[in-house]
Order: structure tokens, then sequence, then C-alpha cells
């Protein structure tokens, strides 16, 4: 098996969060956007978004409590913040399960993730290979951006 055929099927295994699943990630980092619904003519046409880029916006990390609630109670255990492209970092973090939150405009929405570095020599994941997507609804969803030549 080449090693890009496995770099690919390894990111692949990554999932959208769903209830209380928490989203495989290689690294703690990402893009922020924020789904912005755009207002239609007609009422029943499809509903149609616009991606905006959320820069300098706050990050939480919480350790991953059976509850199945975040993050109330909880301290949280790393912060970030979005840089002016919107990519963010979490630094030092420990493989392991999390709630991300993004404490925003009075809601916080937020997302199950499973830390667990790729551990293959010379590849690394980077900020560019997650993005993290806001909606109006206050959740937050977990995408794998891949470009395959």
């Amino acid at each position: 098996m080449t090693p890009l055929l496995l770099l690919t099927l390894l990111l692949l295994h990554v999932q959208e969060a769903s209830g209380n699943r928490p989203t495989l990630v290689r690294c703690v980092c990402g893009k922020l956007v924020y789904d912005h619904k755009i207002p239609q003519k007609k009422s029943s046409a499809k509903p149609q978004y616009k991606r905006k880029s959320v820069h300098h916006a706050a990050l939480l990390l919480y350790s991953l409590q059976n509850s199945g609630t975040c993050c109330e109670g909880l301290s949280p255990v790393a912060s970030a913040e979005t840089d002016r492209f919107a990519l963010f970092e979490f630094k030092n973090v420990q493989p392991g399960s999390y709630w991300l939150a993004v404490p925003s405009k009075g809601l916080k929405a937020f997302a199950p993730i499973s830390y667990e570095p790729l551990n293959i020599k010379g590849i690394r994941s980077s900020p560019s290979d997650y993005v993290f997507v806001l909606n109006g609804a206050g959740e937050l969803n977990v995408e794998l951006f891949e470009v395959i030549d």
C-alpha cells in the first residue's frame, strides 16, 4: 500500500459529528467558518448558504465527560483563537476525547472530537485539513478538506 493511499484512507476515517459520537481528528486545528443563510425571494426555493470566515474568535477545549453534555461545570483544558485567516491550532494537547466549543454572541456551539495524532513519519495534519462549520442553529460540524492530485 502506498503512503499516499494509506494517508487518504486514514483521512477518510474522519466522520461528521452526529449526536454525541466524537469526530476523529488528527490535529486539534482547522479553519472556523459560519454558514450564513441567504434570504430567498421565493419561499419554496431551496435555502442557500454562504460561508464566512470567523476571524479572531475564541475557542475552548473541554475534556469529554460521560455525561453527554458540554460544558457546564467543566473547566477548559486549553484555549485558542482564530487568526486573521480564521485558522486556529491548539498546542500541546494530549490524545483523547474533547468538546470543542465556540462561545459566540451568547450562543455556545460545540462538537465532540476524538484527537488521535497521525503517527506516520514525515506526514502531519495541518489547520487547512479541517473546516469547523458554525450554523444559525448553534451547531458546530467538522468537515475534512482534501486536495487529491
